[in-house]
């Protein structure tokens, strides 16, 4: 599974290196996303390892290790997130494009404010405060959230070049359904 993530990543700097305008705050959105996407996956499989192989592992890992390994790399996800939203924002502000005008900008703004609300579940069940939500939906959401950050990751794939987008969106799509069906 970390083979597709990793080829994910590196198509898509390969793309946006080979492909895209030099601005380099540009540049930077695309592989921050795709590298908070390729981190927030691991945290949901690492988490899902231990669900799934509880009895076959020599060490089990406990429920609380578990859980600190999702909740670091959602946090490095959600700090790469913020980096490339800041990056985006930026370079539309620097060469004067309107904001939040695109799908892609406005289904990735609408899943924002999931993202938020899982950030602020998950902080509380570390906590052991009273949940905000139940781990199950959260479990739930957090998968509903990585589909439709999958479908903002490809919306986003109509700013790349024509002749590098079709076997590109073939590549990100054949990764993205093989790491959701081994989620189910």
């Amino acid at each position: 599974m970390s083979l597709l993530l990793n080829t994910l990543l590196a198509l898509t700097a390969l793309i946006t290196l080979t492909h895209l305008p030099p601005s380099k705050l540009f540049a930077l959105h695309p592989i921050a996303m795709t590298a908070a996407l390729v981190l927030g996956i691991q945290g949901t499989l690492n988490l899902n390892r231990r669900r799934k192989n509880k009895k076959q592992q020599l060490k089990p890992q406990t429920r609380e290790e578990a859980v600190d390994g999702h909740f670091n790399f959602m946090m490095m996800a959600v700090m790469l997130m913020g980096l490339g939203l800041l990056a985006i924002y930026q370079h539309k502000n620097h060469t004067n494009d309107p904001h939040f005008e695109s799908l892609h900008s406005l289904l990735a703004s609408t899943l924002l404010l999931l993202i938020i609300i899982m950030v602020l579940s998950g902080i509380s069940f570390k906590s052991q405060i009273r949940p905000i939500i139940p781990w199950r939906l959260h479990r739930l959401a957090g998968y509903a959230l990585l589909v439709g950050l999958t479908g903002v990751y490809y919306t986003g794939l109509d700013y790349m070049v024509e002749g590098a987008s079709v076997w590109y969106a073939r590549g990100v799509l054949g990764c993205t359904s093989a790491v959701l069906v081994t989620l189910l």
